[in-house]
């Protein structure tokens, strides 16, 4: 990681510093600022999603689902794995992906009319997967990269402040974020989940990198309203798409 510069980045003035490590979550601090207060993402590695078990793990978590499947006619290990992502459906003989933040609808292949609404679990947006962002005019500021004075695209590929996890801004949020390298990576089971998802806004960010693996970068719907400035977009590779001033760089 590119992490040496010639000095390490100053907070605005008046900024509350949230550093590495820290035992208050992201989403505790937040809650801590004054109105139009900054919240300073410190520079190194911030993550709230949980720790993927490790192949050890998951190979005794499947050895006890297998046996418990010879012993139990009902049981279905499948409903264990996708639990609070998705439901059977016995009607459609399917799985049914769940929205844990909107109504989820299922609509027919034929006339698209709605089937069957399914409400959205409040206790599926888990702090330990989603930083959800629900507060009005909110500003969150990272340490930029030690090249920021060269020349877009190559400013903000390598910010300093870096987060691991998914983004969740509510209907009723605004604000912006600047100079923050944001990663999400999920097994290809969840494809249909995103790094940045927004409900509402208007927000503004600049000069971040967005980086998505097994899933999309950022998604806008409802009434959001989201403008991106000197950010790069792409996956976990070398292929990225970055825009500015209506140019793309790939």
């Amino acid at each position: 990681d590119d992490e040496a510069g010639e000095g390490k980045a100053v907070p605005p003035r008046g900024a509350l510093v949230y550093p590495v490590g820290s035992k208050t979550s992201i989403g505790a601090a937040i809650q801590q600022l004054r109105d139009n207060q900054t919240l300073w993402l410190e520079q190194g590695r911030h993550k709230w999603e949980q720790e993927r078990k490790s192949s050890k793990d998951q190979a005794i978590e499947y050895e006890e689902q297998r046996m418990r499947a010879l012993t139990d006619w009902e049981y279905e290990p499948m409903d264990d794995r996708l639990a609070g992502h998705a439901i059977y459906d016995d009607f459609l003989k399917t799985y049914i992906s769940l929205d844990p933040v909107r109504t989820t609808q299922v609509t027919s292949v034929f006339d698209e009319t709605t089937l069957r609404e399914i409400l959205p679990r409040i206790e599926a947006i888990d702090p330990k997967r989603f930083l959800h962002l629900k507060r009005y005019n909110l500003h969150l500021r990272g340490a930029p990269s030690p090249n920021a004075r060269l020349q877009f695209p190559t400013r903000q590929t390598f910010p300093l402040t870096k987060t691991r996890g998914q983004w969740l801004f509510a209907a009723n949020s605004s604000g912006s974020l600047h100079d923050v390298l944001s990663v999400y990576y999920r097994p290809f089971v969840d494809a249909g989940e995103q790094c940045f998802r927004f409900l509402g806004g208007p927000w503004e960010m600049a000069f971040c990198g967005i980086r998505s693996g097994g899933g999309q970068c950022i998604l806008c719907e409802s009434s959001s309203c989201v403008k991106l400035q000197k950010c790069s977009i792409g996956g976990m590779g070398n292929m990225l798409c970055a825009k500015d001033e209506g140019k793309l760089f790939a």
